[in-house]
């Protein structure tokens, strides 16, 4: 089954094999995958191809399900989006990234809203977490936006080229989801008046 979203400004899709070079030149940019846990710099078009495969595999197991952004009004390819399934504790990890000319755009709180939609309504889950590099305001900023919940650092928890890097973590549960949803359609009534 083909998964596609939208949101305002976004398209939300399965990736193809056509997405590659692009997936290529979003990784390939350094700074891009210094924000990553497991992105290795250089990122050969190769990878890109077997990235977007394990992609595709994972979704048929329902281990994850890693989905392109683009623009809407142009398709021009922006990022992924996606969530990693831990089914027998209804759980999901949101993970997301952004080509660098669009970082600041609030395209990642947007991707991450709409995964977060999906994975309470249609995935029936039950928490959400998600992680970052601790010294990557930019991120932690999306995930606060959006609801979650800090929950804790664990100092020096990866290591990114050869440097122990700390970890935040987050989390947000289906209550507390439905809650900030229920605040916003307020506000947003609230506006219109």
């Amino acid at each position: 089954m083909d998964t596609n979203y939208s949101t305002e400004r976004l398209n939300i899709r399965d990736f193809t094999i056509e997405d590659a070079p692009f997936l290529q030149e979003c990784l390939g940019d350094k700074d891009v995958a210094r924000q990553t846990m497991t992105k290795p710099h250089p990122f050969p078009e190769s990878l890109a191809v077997e990235s977007i495969e394990k992609y595709h595999k994972f979704k048929k197991d329902g281990a994850a399900n890693i989905l392109a952004l683009t623009l809407k009004d142009t398709n021009q390819f922006i990022g992924l989006v996606g969530m990693m399934f831990k089914p027998e504790h209804k759980k999901g990890d949101l993970g997301y990234l952004l080509s660098k000319p669009f970082w600041g755009k609030g395209y990642a709180t947007e991707a991450a809203k709409k995964m977060l939609e999906v994975g309470f309504n249609e995935y029936g889950l039950e928490r959400i977490a998600a992680s970052a590099f601790a010294d990557n305001p930019a991120s932690l900023k999306v995930l606060e936006k959006v609801g979650f919940r800090y929950e804790g650092t664990s100092r020096k928890d990866a290591i990114k080229w050869g440097e122990a890097r700390d970890v935040a973590f987050y989390g947000i549960l289906k209550e507390e989801y439905e809650e900030k949803v229920g605040r916003d359609e307020g506000s947003k009534e609230v506006k219109k008046e």
